[in-house]
């Protein structure tokens, strides 16, 4: 699995069950397209095709920018992902490696936790049973009058906008899915509260209707499958499945990851109206 924070807390170990496979989560926080891709073309390199591969996808990979702006502002260990061996040499002092390395002294010494479980699972929001609803709902609408977005809405007419509807990224995601060959791949757009999502009647609902589409027809081609969570549902209107606009909370993560299971493996459709089957 590799997508952004957005797809951290789905649990391999479900997934395992679900897919009769061992998984490992490579989410990173506030990856890029470019990072996310990096990763899993390094994974494929290194361990093989995989018998399953998720790709969580949020606006990460809709971006107009996206091959320009191809790493976060905390940098990216370009030197470990590439055919040099020689080149890393050249970090292997360098404060953040001599960091992570006493980390790893402390954690096998049992002097810190572990950050992470041995397959990348994390959870990284707080404890279950401190939430406050109060305050996620002001973490959510950022002070914002609640207005849940209008159903019948008429979607925004582009006109004479089509030089917004440049997305660099699709690029990598088709190749990453022609890279796994014969693979069950699965496209999974990761479920934003509706707050944190574009209204369709302005350009950048449209902008990110329009990237959803395509990313749909590159699934189709490539045989993946495409399961939709970014969309007005009872699961992203309802402001207690969410710490924040973008992060759900632990058993809603469950949920999903179950669900997973039910719409590629055995194509059931969502019976709550949570999730659209887009490509099968």
């Amino acid at each position: 699995m590799v997508g952004t924070s957005s797809s951290r807390l789905l649990d391999p170990l479900i997934l395992n069950e679900e897919f009769a496979a061992r998984f490992a989560n490579l989410s990173m926080d506030a990856a890029t397209a470019w990072e996310q891709k990096t990763i899993a073309n390094y994974f494929i390199d290194h361990v093989g095709k995989p018998k399953v591969i998720i790709v969580g996808v949020d606006n990460q990979w809709c971006l107009s920018n996206a091959d320009t702006n191809r790493v976060t502002a905390r940098g990216f260990p370009y030197f470990l992902y590439d055919e040099d061996k020689w080149n890393d040499l050249l970090f292997l002092l360098n404060s953040r490696t001599v960091e992570m390395a006493g980390r790893l002294v402390g954690v096998h010494l049992g002097l810190y936790p572990k950050r992470s479980r041995f397959d990348g699972y994390y959870v990284f929001v707080p404890p279950d049973n401190s939430y406050d609803l109060e305050k996620a709902r002001r973490a959510i609408w950022g002070g914002r009058e609640r207005r849940l977005p209008d159903a019948n809405a008429k979607p925004f007419e582009m006109y004479d906008h089509h030089d917004w509807l440049i997305y660099p990224a699709l690029d990598w995601l088709d190749d990453l899915l022609l890279r796994t060959g014969d693979v069950l791949k699965v496209i999974a757009f990761m479920p934003a509260h509706v707050a944190h999502q574009d209204d369709a009647a302005t350009l950048f609902g449209a902008k990110a209707a329009e990237c959803k589409s395509r990313i749909v027809q590159i699934a189709r081609k490539r045989g993946a499958k495409v399961i939709d969570w970014l969309f007005s549902s009872p699961l992203t209107r309802e402001d207690s499945n969410y710490w924040d606009p973008v992060h759900y909370r632990v058993p809603v993560a469950n949920s999903l990851a179950h669900a997973i299971g039910l719409a590629v493996r055995d194509g059931k459709p969502s019976v709550d109206g949570t999730y659209r089957i887009l490509a099968q």
